[in-house]
């Protein structure tokens, strides 16, 4: 037992040591400054813009399945998870949008 805490010791001190080695290797800043950011900034951008299309493609089916006449409670069911399933995405989409958003406009002040 005092053997494995002892290693469980060493192997914390090399951990925190590593860290220590590390942490001053990386710019401040090297993301914000990488030449790249503004292409990943733009396949970012274009990949949200493909799930809000996905999204709108997929609420027109919802919709049109709610106006079906002949839905029993099980389906009705099914289709009002799938609505909660698609407003946690809606959520999930304006944040990310927001957060692009966000990254741009630092983007922008740091040129």
């Amino acid at each position: 037992m005092a053997v494995k805490l002892n290693r469980m010791k060493v192997a914390m001190v090399m951990l925190v040591g590593l860290l220590f080695l590390a942490g001053p290797m990386t710019p401040r800043h090297a993301v914000a400054q990488a030449p790249a950011v503004d292409k990943l900034l733009s396949v970012a951008s274009a990949a949200h813009d493909r799930a809000t299309k996905a999204y709108s493609d997929m609420m027109t089916k919802v919709n049109s399945m709610m106006s079906l006449p002949d839905m029993d409670d099980k389906d009705k069911s099914i289709v009002a998870t799938v609505q909660q399933v698609a407003d946690t995405l809606k959520i999930v989409l304006d944040a990310n949008k927001a957060t692009l958003d966000a990254l741009k406009e630092l983007r922008q002040m740091q040129k």
